[in-house]
């Protein structure tokens, strides 16, 4: 149900969910963290997926490189270049190997606000 919030770009209604699933004494794992976390990304909600990577280490869950590329996807699209490239150095700290994909979303993050430098 997560995953098809993501699809239509719902991140309230994803993230809603995570939180019924608690009341109904249901442990959202990674991969439910995940799909809300991509929800996020789809409409740029980048203080959105800080709150769910928020509560992913409130609940002792390790985020994968799934995770974190999400949150650095969120921060492109809300043209936030500091906080992605804040995820990308956590991502190393916490010894999750970003990927290709990882770093185009930092780089993109970058490029949008104009962060490059020739």
């Amino acid at each position: 149900a997560i995953s098809a919030c993501e699809k239509a770009g719902q991140w309230e209604r994803s993230l809603a969910l995570l939180a019924q699933m608690s009341d109904e004494h249901l442990e959202p794992d990674v991969i439910s963290f995940n799909a809300a976390l991509s929800s996020c990304e789809k409409t740029g909600s980048w203080e959105q997926a800080f709150r769910v990577l928020k509560t992913m280490r409130a609940r002792a869950l390790a985020g994968t490189v799934v995770t974190y590329t999400a949150a650095i996807s969120a921060c492109e699209e809300g043209r936030q270049w500091e906080h992605a490239l804040e995820l990308l150095n956590e991502m190393e700290a916490c010894e999750v190997q970003p990927n290709l994909l990882s770093y185009n979303a930092a780089i993109a993050a970058c490029d949008r606000c104009s962060q490059l430098s020739a």
